[in-house]
């Protein structure tokens, strides 16, 4: 009677969370057409070689914002959401006053270290300073766009940071084009970017009172959630960073070894890729839910059927975009400028990285739903670091070319080896890889399917 009592309740959330899945697949695909059009914009009005330092900040940037987030964005949404449904207003206040402090103390101590070796030695590049504040307002509004998203509107939390913002550089970038104002070098486009986006993060704080609440609520006494907090993001902090290195530590090392003409296709090449990681990224944000919901009641089955439902709907049309890049790859590199089609190869390399991992399917929250997030994590960290070290020498025989060679290869190994975990000690085969079926290897084991 209770359990019948509860169906209707559990209905509710289940249409909630998919509508909200939807909204944020539309903001996805949109942010991913902009953040295309903004590098093009950029890659426009700047010089080839002012472009290229760009591409080796804005990739230099992107990793110590994550890293001075201190795994803050992953844990809001764990807790803050928790929090708000048992209307614990006071810990949920507390979990969000926690993460700014942490955040924002964190990417400050990081653009510190950034401007350290500026102000020690001369001749460093202008585009240092650029870049140590691009860092604080990008780790500022991404926590703020995670910490909204555990209030429960997708729109409110991505379309400022996924769209307004790409959309105003692009606006700004085409002043630049047309001659309006000057953006001639990659300090000046990497000052438009932190200041678009802290325009738009600001607007966002200010035109959200359940946030304004929040920051403004009277600070409360350490409560004893915080070590718990602190573990939990420890844990975060290392798959986000893991997940992160491997292409934007590519760009930073590929920076330091070739010149700025040589990295700016290859990373018009790389964000040109990343288009067929949306689809995939958009179903995770439904299937999560939906498969520890599942699994938490023992219904593999169920969770057999969503990863394949999900594999099949990702994979068809990253496939029919991967197929696309292979035959206008080079015109669309062209795009950015007439040189970049030169990185063709390179586009289909890691394009090819990407559709391997749209095939493998939602394994990682297959992985991290069923409590192996720890050895998922140690699994990103063996190929993330041989990737890593091999970069040198695969660059210095094949050029940028190798790079995506180490990255796409990187992506192809982990999600090979995260599909025979699951299948082999999870008995769920999460995507559409070659291999044993989830119910042939549970009879290997002796397990129950």
């Amino acid at each position: 009677m209770i359990v019948w009592k509860r169906l209707p309740a559990l209905d509710a959330a289940l249409v909630h969370a998919l509508t909200q899945g939807a909204v944020a697949f539309v903001v996805k695909v949109l942010a991913a057409l902009l953040s295309f059009l903004m590098f093009m914009a950029i890659s426009r009005v700047l010089p080839e070689p002012a472009f290229g330092q760009f591409g080796f900040a804005f990739s230099l940037v992107t990793m110590l914002a994550l890293v001075g987030s201190f795994g803050q964005r992953s844990m809001i949404l764990r807790f803050a959401g928790a929090y708000q449904a048992d209307n614990s207003t006071r810990r949920l206040n507390a979990v969000i006053q926690f993460g700014y402090k942490i955040v924002l103390t964190g990417c400050a101590l990081a653009a510190a270290l950034l401007l350290l070796p500026a102000m020690v030695l001369p001749g460093l590049p202008d585009y240092i300073y650029a870049s140590a504040a691009f860092t604080l307002v990008l780790g500022f509004a991404e926590y703020q766009a995670h910490a909204l998203r555990s209030f429960g509107s997708m729109a409110r939390a991505l379309v400022p940071r996924d769209l307004l913002w790409r959309a105003g550089v692009i606006g700004v970038a085409w002043l630049g084009i047309t001659g309006v104002i000057a953006i001639e070098s990659a300090a000046d486009a990497l000052w438009v970017c932190a200041l678009v986006l802290l325009i738009v993060a600001t607007a966002q704080t200010l035109l959200t009172p359940s946030l304004r609440t929040a920051i403004s609520a009277p600070r409360t006494q350490p409560l004893p959630e915080r070590k718990t907090w602190i573990h939990a993001a420890i844990g975060l902090w290392g798959t986000s960073i893991v997940l992160a290195a491997g292409p934007n530590l590519s760009i930073v090392l590929l920076g330091l070894q070739l010149s700025p003409d040589e990295v700016g296709p290859l990373f018009a090449a790389l964000r040109t890729s990343m288009l067929l990681s949306l689809f995939l990224m958009a179903a995770n944000m439904i299937a999560a839910p939906l498969i520890a919901r599942d699994f938490a009641s023992g219904n593999l089955a169920k969770v057999q059927r969503l990863c394949t439902f999900i594999a099949i709907s990702v994979g068809i049309p990253t496939l029919i975009v991967y197929l696309g890049l292979c035959l206008f790859g080079s015109h669309v590199l062209e795009l950015f400028g007439p040189d970049f089609g030169e990185a063709q190869t390179a586009l289909i390399i890691l394009a090819s990285g990407y559709l391997v991992s749209a095939l493998a399917g939602p394994n990682s929250q297959v992985m991290e739903m069923a409590g192996a997030e720890r050895k998922y994590l140690r699994i990103l960290t063996v190929t993330t670091l041989i990737s890593l070290m091999s970069l040198p020498a695969l660059v210095a025989v094949f050029g940028a070319t190798g790079a995506a060679i180490g990255i796409a290869g990187s992506m192809i190994a982990s999600n090979i080896w995260t599909t025979i975990h699951c299948v082999r000690h999870l008995h769920i085969r999460p995507g559409l890889l070659p291999g044993f079926t989830a119910q042939a290897s549970s009879r290997e084991h002796g397990a129950k399917p």
